[in-house]
Formats: C-alpha cells, structure tokens, sequence
C-alpha cells in the first residue's frame, strides 16, 4: 500500500477510531432496503440529437412544480453508467458508480431515496427524506426544488488501494463524465437540470452510510421539467 500523508489522511478517514482508544468503527454497509423495490419500465426513448442539445445547454436551478417519470430519469441514469462500463471495462468491476436518487417529485414514487439499480431497472427505498429539512441536503437548497437528485457515490479506499492518486484522479473523471451524460440525455429528452457538488457530507453520513472514503457521494445532478 502506499504511504504518503494523502493515502494516510484517507486511511484516518475510514478508520474514524479517535486516538487513544481500542474500540474499532463498526463495520461499514451499504443502506439496508426499507422496502421492496419499485420496478421501473423502460421510457418511450425520443430523444433530441446530442449537437442541438449540446448548443442550447445550460445549467438550471429551479425547476415546475409537474414531476418526472421515473422512467426517464432511470433512462438517464442507465445511459451514463452503460457509457462507464463500455468505456471502463477493466475498472468498473472492481469499483463501479453507484448512484442514490432523491426523489422529491417523481410520478408514481413515493418521496424518500432511493439506490438505483439501472440493470434491473428499480428503485430500492433506502432512506427516508429528512422532513422539513430537504432543502438542508445540499449548499444550495432550491436542489431541493428538483423532481430528482441523483447522486454518484464511489470507493475512494478502493481506488486509491489500486493506484493512489493516478487511479483517484481517474475516478473522478468518470463521476464526472457520468453525471454530464446523465445531464445531457434528460436535456435530450426536454428535461433541465444542472450538475453540482452534491450533498453536503455530513447531511448524508449516517443517512446513506456516506463515510467519505467507501461510499463517498463524489458529485451530481438535479433534474426536473423547466419552470413554467
């Protein structure tokens, strides 16, 4: 392993057992379902050519009040990891993109987040929404406004286990590719939205177990029907 103070800073990260002590962090899991998960069909596919899309593009933070189809927000999402598998063979196996959705207004689903799975098409609720407190998720709080957040969660542990800082900088160039292409394929479909940061760490740390360094929520997107 490599030992330098980054993969150090990291380790202490993941450690979380403050100096001093013998007693070692429980063991880190993913979000224990609440619930079976929400089956979600393929949508109808129109989809606008990608150059008209990529001159007419910009970013947009607020949003109507009309929903999502959860099938075109699973189309977006399946869409940029398919990209990330296709052009990531070797490293998506060993740490692939996960992404939670946060749906505030999609059709038919009930709000709370969701862990998506895009291969077998469904929404698995993991979490409820923070009632009241949504808008306290992220810096700028009118993301609370989307139809959806989707949200990009990664292995920096494995990642830097694999290759320190070469293979990190490469994994953050593949949560940012996939949260663009999920950015221009709702865009595509006539939906808005914009890519920011994410949520805040600490908002999400025991709520999706985002520890920072297994699961870290690296970047996403906020998605919605453009404001009337």
């Amino acid at each position: 392993m490599n030992t330098n103070p980054t993969s150090d800073l990291i380790r202490a990260f993941a450690d979380r057992v403050p100096a001093g002590t013998t007693t070692r962090a429980r063991s880190r899991t993913s979000p224990a379902p609440l619930a079976r998960p929400i089956p979600v069909p393929p949508g109808d596919g129109v989809q606008e050519n990608l150059l008209p899309v990529l001159r007419r593009r910009r970013s947009t933070r607020f949003f109507s009040e009309v929903g999502l189809p959860p099938s075109a927000v699973l189309d977006s999402a399946a869409h940029a990891l398919e990209t990330d598998r296709a052009h990531w063979p070797t490293r998506h196996p060993s740490n692939p993109l996960r992404v939670d959705a946060v749906a505030f207004n999609l059709e038919g689903v009930p709000p709370a987040i969701y862990q998506l799975d895009d291969e077998d098409r469904a929404l698995t609720p993991v979490a409820s929404l923070p009632e009241g407190h949504e808008h306290e998720l992220t810096l700028q709080p009118e993301f609370s406004t989307a139809a959806v957040v989707l949200s990009v969660a990664v292995d920096l542990s494995t990642a830097w286990d694999h290759g320190g800082a070469h293979e990190y900088r490469l994994l953050m160039g593949r949560v940012s590719s996939a949260a663009y292409t999920m950015w221009l394929h709702a865009m595509s479909q006539g939906h808005v939205g914009s890519v920011f940061a994410g949520f805040i760490p600490a908002a999400v740390r025991r709520l999706l177990h985002s520890d920072g360094t297994s699961r870290h929520h690296a970047f996403a997107v906020a998605l919605g029907r453009p404001p009337a």
